[in-house]
């Protein structure tokens, strides 16, 4: 992550987000221990067909 996050600043980038399941409890512990933070955003989303 670190050197994803240089690469991004390097190239002018000032701002990463992922958007991790609020469920996945092992990724959410992971990133929250490399100091992301929970941001106040809403994400929708649509099914269009099973699969």
């Amino acid at each position: 992550m670190r050197a994803a996050e240089a690469w991004i600043v390097e190239h002018g980038g000032v701002k990463l987000q992922l958007m991790v399941r609020a469920d996945n409890e092992a990724a959410t512990g992971f990133y929250r221990a490399i100091g992301y933070e929970q941001q106040a955003v809403t994400v929708l989303g649509r099914r269009l067909a099973d699969g």
